[in-house]
């Protein structure tokens, strides 16, 4: 056997420090370069588009101030903006001509209470005892009755004389039927169950075997009422609508004064030395109550006077409640 000569093997550092596309040993070419995802431009692409991104998020109304806000009103609840006060308005023309009104009738006992529905904001003129009420103090009979009703002491269904409670609830207030009224007041409920009736809802100047009370009582009576305080939204409701229809024709009431537009829910009275007038007048924007009592000092009414008086007065509140 000759010499064994030892196989040259080619060394693969070598091989991989080789530049391509020479060829190895003058036999072999190298395999092709493997492929670079990230070349230079798709470099240059994500770079503009990172920057960009950036400048997008923090430049002032970018898309991150809107990511935070959102975040933000989804974390805290926002509070809800609070109704405008109600504007404030000057009665000082209104109250000059209610005294003026009172000095000019000395002859004539004068009481005037009004209340701004929406603020609460309340006045008294002329006379404030207590006065005997005619017939607006069906107005407490209605509401402690229909309380009743609601507590389910009585039912608008039951019989009060001979025909229905609520036929003859709508009597009393509508036509001003002194024997419905007798009825509800002898029969329905007692003397002293109406008493302390009007005691526990801040009535207390109320006196029902003298029949008597104070323009200003009569004046929160409506206010709470109309506000839903003493009775719940349909007898409220119902009762309101009695007291639209409310009619007397001895003078001319607030009702019959009012501008076009503006609803009055009423219960007027009338004896032969005094009218009053209680109302809810709804001029649709700033509600209020106004009460009006007149009583003849010498005993006998001139409803002429009476006319003046309730014209002067109910008018100067339209324009001072529709500032």
């Amino acid at each position: 056997m000759g010499l064994h000569t030892p196989r040259q093997t080619r060394r693969p550092e070598l091989v991989r420090s080789v530049s391509y596309p020479y060829q190895v040993h003058g036999t072999r070419t190298a395999p092709p370069r493997p492929k670079r995802f990230w070349n230079t431009g798709k470099v240059l692409v994500a770079i503009f588009a990172v920057g960009l991104a950036g400048f997008l998020f923090l430049s002032p109304g970018g898309s991150n101030e809107h990511t935070l806000e959102a975040s933000s009103n989804s974390q805290t609840p926002q509070k809800e903006a609070l109704p405008p006060a109600p504007k404030q308005l000057d009665h000082t023309a209104f109250s000059a001509e209610i005294n003026a009104v009172i000095a000019e009738y000395k002859s004539v006992d004068i009481g005037v209470s009004w209340i701004d529905i929406e603020t609460g904001d309340s006045h008294d003129y002329g006379v404030q005892d207590p006065f005997v009420a005619a017939s607006t103090a069906k107005l407490l009979t209605a509401i402690a009755f229909l309380h009743d009703v609601e507590n389910g002491t009585n039912s608008l269904n039951d019989t009060v004389g001979s025909r229905s409670a609520k036929a003859a609830l709508e009597a009393m207030i509508v036509k001003s039927d002194n024997d419905a009224w007798h009825d509800f007041n002898n029969t329905v409920m007692s003397h002293e169950e109406l008493a302390e009736y009007a005691n526990k809802i801040g009535f207390s100047s109320y006196d029902p075997d003298k029949n008597t009370i104070t323009p200003g009582s009569l004046a929160k009576l409506l206010s709470n009422f109309y506000q839903k305080r003493l009775l719940n939204e349909e007898h409220t409701n119902l009762l309101l609508s009695y007291m639209k229809q409310a009619y007397e024709a001895q003078v001319q009431y607030i009702p019959d004064l009012a501008p076009n537009g503006t609803t009055v829910y009423h219960k007027p009275g009338y004896l032969k030395d005094r009218m009053h007038d209680a109302a809810i007048v709804d001029n649709g924007g700033r509600p209020y109550v106004l009460v009006i009592f007149t009583k003849s000092r010498t005993g006998v009414y001139d409803p002429t006077v009476g006319a003046d008086i309730f014209t002067r007065v109910a008018k100067a509140s339209f324009t001072s409640f529709n500032q």
